[in-house]
């Protein structure tokens, strides 16, 4: 039982020990956005919510799909507490931040099962994070 007991311990000390350092995503979905005309475009829309506890650059980011990889070289990162939108390019401070983009509707992007895959560089570290990607409701425009 005292062996059963540490194990558990050293499970529990260990997992905790995963958080990263550098901040957190969360809030990770998926939209469909329907336009408001018949001749405009049915795109996708990915949105996250991401807290960095450092000033960081973000490197590159990906959707990876069942099917394959998609690399996203135009989204927008807005500053939760000044509603600024920050270039892609430029270093994050530490805060709260809303992360989306809009890609074009393929067969792919319509299943379940995606990824959003962040890669977060601080100095010389660079941080993965991939998140499961959560289903939203629809949106229609009018």
């Amino acid at each position: 039982m005292k062996k059963f007991s540490i194990i558990i311990l050293s499970l529990i000390l260990g997992l905790s020990g995963c958080k990263s350092k550098i901040g957190n995503i969360s809030e990770v979905k998926k939209q469909v956005v329907f336009p408001g005309v018949s001749q405009g475009k049915i795109y996708m829309k990915y949105s996250a919510k991401i807290e960095l506890f450092k000033p960081v650059k973000i490197s590159s980011v990906k959707i990876i799909t069942v099917e394959n990889e998609i690399p996203v070289t135009d989204f927008s990162i807005t500053d939760l507490k000044t509603g600024k939108i920050l270039k892609n390019d430029m270093e994050i401070p530490a805060g709260m931040f809303f992360f989306n983009t809009d890609l074009e509707k393929t067969p792919g992007l319509e299943k379940d099962g995606d990824y959003l895959q962040i890669n977060i560089q601080n100095g010389e570290k660079t941080e993965t994070f991939k998140i499961a990607v959560v289903k939203g409701q629809p949106i229609m425009h009018r």
